[in-house]
């Protein structure tokens, strides 16, 4: 029902010569976090819904660093599940962020409305760079890449292709 419950738990741990010390896991927490599962989920929603870390934070009445270890998390938690699956329509494009001049390139699957990949910068490298993230299975599927018609983003797009036209590929 959303209200705060304070879980206070020993929970059984090894000191192991081999590997270290050594806890069981819980159903109700990831490992080394101090929030429930059920929580975790509750804070990613005020997380999209407010785009904002500091003001999920505060609706949340959680520190920064507490928002957003809860959001690597779920991130960590999200990449685990990610199968290598066919991916006919990329897109790349930038992003502005915090003050200034401040880009990140994100390379995002068209079908299904989901952010794959996030790079700073917003030149050649940071294309090709999150370009290189996709498994081999999903980088031959690619029928069509959206980008803007800008020319570090085309000519990383293009990469791969000059590449296997150099070694006689077509």
């Amino acid at each position: 029902m959303q209200f705060k419950t304070v879980i206070h738990c020993k929970i059984p741990r090894i000191e192991c010569p081999l590997h270290g010390a050594k806890s069981i896991s819980v159903p109700w927490a990831d490992a080394r976090s101090r929030f429930t599962l059920l929580f975790e989920r509750f804070a990613i929603d005020i997380l999209l819904g407010c785009q904002n870390q500091t003001k999920a934070g505060a609706i949340l009445g959680l520190s920064w660093d507490e928002t957003h270890e809860i959001q690597e998390r779920a991130v960590s938690r999200g990449l685990s599940r990610r199968e290598d699956e066919p991916l006919p329509y990329i897109g790349i494009d930038e992003k502005d962020f915090l003050k200034g001049h401040s880009y990140a390139t994100l390379l995002v699957d068209i079908e299904r409305s989901r952010v794959l990949e996030v790079t700073r910068g917003r030149d050649e490298k940071a294309a090709t760079n999150v370009l290189e993230t996709l498994p081999c299975k999903a980088k031959s599927s690619v029928k069509a890449v959206v980008i803007d018609m800008w020319e570090p983003y085309i000519n990383a797009i293009q990469v791969p292709h000059r590449k296997a036209h150099e070694r006689g590929g077509g």
